[in-house]
């Protein structure tokens, strides 16, 4: 019996291995295919599929404005009107670390991402431009340089804070009120301690 659980076992992992070296190799491809119930913000989604279960969407190769962000609000906005209560489909390759899965989410066989940026509501996410195909690198980067020259959605203002240089600034930011206010009571201890 022993030996049956250790058989289990090994095959278990084999097949677990084989499956790592298939994402790894780039075949770890899904679709999911649902009602949009929810929009986050200008680049998270949640569908709801045919089974009931519930995927969180980042959309892929794009960045949207924060919501406390300026034109935040607006790229949620209008995220929401043209997809809640949709069904779009989602063709998702990786998982990022908050735990979405990262897609690229079409309604009527339109890009969804590239409408964003079209519309001058996102910048095109070029940290992970390694994720993308040439051909779909190319047609996100021309979308956000025309949404720039027509000066579309947040490019009407002069200079634009990307969301990652926004996020920065609010962890450095939120750093340094907590370092000031935990040297405080460390400083009152060791006074009290004189």
């Amino acid at each position: 019996m022993q030996t049956g659980i250790r058989v289990r076992r090994r095959v278990r992992w084999a097949l677990i291995g084989a499956g790592l070296l298939a994402c790894l190799s780039g075949a770890c491809a899904w679709t999911v295919v649902g009602e949009v119930t929810r929009v986050s913000d200008g680049d998270t989604v949640t569908l709801l599929d045919r089974e009931r279960r519930r995927h969180k969407i980042r959309l892929a190769g794009i960045d949207a404005p924060e919501r406390q962000q300026a034109w935040g609000k607006v790229a949620a906005s209008a995220l929401r009107l043209a997809l809640l209560r949709r069904t779009a489909s989602a063709e998702c390759d990786s998982v990022d670390r908050y735990g979405r899965a990262v897609c690229t989410l079409t309604l009527d066989q339109q890009d969804v991402s590239l409408a964003m940026l079209n519309a001058g509501l996102a910048w095109h996410y070029v940290a992970y431009i390694r994720d993308q195909t040439r051909a779909e690198a190319r047609r996100y980067a021309a979308a956000e340089q025309d949404a720039r020259q027509a000066r579309r959605g947040l490019w009407a203002e002069h200079d634009p804070t990307p969301p990652w240089e926004w996020r920065r600034a609010m962890k450095d930011r939120t750093k340094a009120r907590a370092d000031s206010q935990g040297s405080k009571p460390r400083r009152q201890a060791i006074e009290s301690m004189l």
